[in-house]
């Protein structure tokens, strides 16, 4: 008996303990499944909380992104007003010199009449302009000059003074602004005119003009002639021009392998200079056209091939208000007897001229600065 009451407690025992292990093993169970559940809860809430923001994000950028484009469409827009604005006024002032030159050519006329004895027939052309015409021909153009400055920003004041030129006038505008507008647009140029020679010096004004419009980071400039790239020589002088200017004069003679090397050590990716060619304007459309995939970053194009007595003379003027002088009364005379000695279109050469007449101001009157007809030499 004892025997048999043993085996049952033992069997009661272990059916106690299977039944504390079954117990167990449910709860810890169902603890899983809750902290499982749990899990799966706090995940689709990470999910959600992510979707959610990055909708929020993916809506914080559209709307950057329109708003950018709205302002860069308003900065377009008003930049297109401006420039219609300009090229109204240009028109203008061009019917009234059509008028001047046409009474010109007639004066001319007049002239071979008279020489050849025909003096009724020579009185009867009116060669007479009259001097509103002449007024309305200064007065709108100084209107226009005045506009296309106002486009400007005062960082382009070196520019100003070539701002009578057409069509280079409302191009530099054009091309400043379009810089402005898209910032991503390449900064390289192209200067284009009669000479190979002559123009560098407008490149010199927009390289101090990229500078203090932050499109360079250095003010390093340099300024080099086609054959000193055709020579192999350039690596070493990119180099110290880093992040500046480098200006290229009688750019239409560089050879195309080294019109190549150029753009790549002057690339964003490595030295990060702006290109600024100068020259002839059929060589050097030449030389670009010959070129296409690196001539792809010279978009930006400002011709002085039209460039008359007049504008030189304004240049030479404006110049001179530039450096802080001022001038004497009736200089354009002594200026345009000093065009008479260079090339058509040489600014170059002519504000050379302007810079040794200003010296000899100095060394006259420091005081005074005022360049006067005879420093004009």
């Amino acid at each position: 008996m004892t025997a048999e009451r043993e085996a049952v407690d033992a069997q009661k025992e272990a059916e106690k303990t299977a039944q504390k292990l079954l117990d167990d093993a449910k709860k810890k169970e169902e603890e899983l499944k809750q902290k499982i559940a749990g899990l799966k809860t706090e995940q689709e809430e990470r999910v959600v909380a992510r979707k959610a923001a990055n909708e929020e994000a993916v809506k914080k950028a559209e709307d950057k992104k329109k708003h950018d484009l709205d302002s860069l469409l308003k900065e377009e827009i008003s930049t297109k007003k401006q420039l219609e604005e300009v090229s109204g006024r240009a028109a203008a002032a061009a019917k009234v010199l059509e008028k001047a030159v046409k009474k010109e050519e007639e004066a001319r006329k007049q002239v071979e009449l008279l020489k050849a004895g025909k003096v009724e027939e020579a009185s009867k052309i009116d060669v007479s302009l009259e001097a509103t015409d002449e007024a309305a021909v200064e007065a709108e153009q100084s209107e226009i000059n005045q506009e296309m400055k106002k486009a400007l920003p005062s960082e382009a004041k070196y520019l100003y003074k070539y701002l009578c030129v057409n069509p280079a006038g409302a191009q530099i505008v054009n091309v400043l602004q379009t810089m402005k507008v898209d910032p991503k647009r390449s900064k390289n140029l192209v200067i284009l005119g009669l000479h190979g020679f002559g123009s560098s010096k407008v490149g010199e004004d927009f390289a101090e003009c990229y500078y203090d419009l932050g499109f360079c980071t250095s003010p390093a400039k340099a300024k080099v002639r086609a054959k000193v790239i055709n020579s192999g020589k350039l690596a070493g002088a990119v180099t110290k021009l880093k992040g500046g200017c480098l200006i290229v004069e009688s750019a239409g003679l560089i050879t195309p392998e080294r019109f190549k090397e150029m753009v790549d050590l002057c690339s964003s990716e490595k030295n990060d200079v702006k290109i600024i060619l100068t020259g002839e304007k059929v060589a050097l459309s030449k030389m670009l056209a010959d070129n296409m995939t690196q001539a792809r970053s010279f978009n930006n194009r400002v011709y002085f091939d039209q460039i008359k007595e007049e504008n030189m003379i304004v240049i030479a003027k404006e110049y001179i208000i530039e450096k802080g002088y001022k001038y004497e009364d009736g200089i354009e005379g002594n200026i345009k007897n000093l065009l008479l000695a260079m090339e058509t279109g040489n600014i170059d050469r002519l504000l050379t001229a302007v810079d040794e007449a200003m010296e000899r101001a100095d060394a006259r009157n420091p005081e005074a600065k005022k360049v006067m007809k005879t420093d004009i030499k």
